[in-house]
């Protein structure tokens, strides 16, 4: 469960580490979108956001209040989403199945 700014239950953060952890999320969205082959455009579309929307989360990270529903649509833990941390999938691929 991710609570406050981006902090996990039993995670103590500072305001500052909280700030980075939150602009670091963008770059973590932009990466997934690389590496799953979505266009921001694309995703942006799909998601109901303006390109310089995504283009401001990118650069200042993913508002809190669309967190989740970003992890959920992309299949992610929202904890590592939002800090990095912990693991990154959801659901752990069958044997001999890859990360989808």
């Amino acid at each position: 469960m991710v609570k406050g700014r981006y902090l996990h239950e039993d995670t103590q953060v500072s305001p500052a580490v909280q700030r980075r952890n939150q602009r670091a999320s963008g770059r973590r969205l932009r990466a997934l979108l690389g590496e799953l082959g979505i266009s921001p455009m694309a995703f942006s579309e799909f998601v109901g956001i303006s390109p310089q929307c995504l283009t401001n989360w990118f650069a200042r990270g993913l508002p809190r209040q669309r967190l989740d529903e970003m992890a959920r649509l992309l299949s992610v833990s929202p904890v590592w989403l939002a800090m990095g941390v912990g693991e990154r999938h959801l659901v752990p691929p069958r044997r001999g199945q890859p990360y989808t």
